[in-house]
């Protein structure tokens, strides 16, 4: 639990300061770093929404990790002017979007799913209800039939 915390807590406070402080943009930045930024603020965007969406800590914890790394080699790639680091911090940015949105897709699965089978089951209730009712009117009438006919019968 305490680890779902602090990796929510580096989703949502951290990582932004961090890519505040590597975005400050230097003359002569290669374009790699600036693809590798974009490409981290966009996974970083994806799992936030992920965690929106209340996919369990477990499964956003996973690609906080790979999201510290891919701002961690975008920081090497800033301070180095190395395109390698830049290059692995879209890699790993990239696999950490696709990753997200297939659990995105999967959170709207099981989303959906619930909500089906709730539906389902509503509308169930609803028709034994309305079985039950006729019925017992039905009962209703014949006790009173047999009621009748054995005052008749006496």
């Amino acid at each position: 639990m305490a680890h779902s915390a602090r990796s929510t807590f580096i989703v949502l406070i951290v990582l932004p300061l961090a890519l505040a402080l590597v975005g400050q943009e230097s003359v002569g930045q290669s374009s790699q770093v600036v693809t590798a930024r974009a490409g981290l603020v966009e996974a970083f965007r994806a799992v936030q929404m992920l965690d929106f969406q209340g996919v369990s800590g477990s499964e956003t914890g996973v690609l906080v990790e790979e999201l510290n790394m891919a701002l961690s080699n975008l920081k090497m790639a800033n301070e180095t002017g190395s395109d390698s680091y830049a290059s692995l911090s879209v890699e790993i940015s990239s696999q950490v979007s696709t990753r997200s949105q297939i659990a995105k897709e999967a959170a709207e699965r099981q989303t959906l799913l619930t909500r089906l089978t709730a539906y389902s089951f509503a509308l169930l209730m609803g028709l034994v209800s309305s079985m039950i009712i006729v019925d017992v009117d039905l009962w209703k009438r014949s006790f009173q039939r047999r009621k009748i006919a054995s005052v008749g019968v006496d």
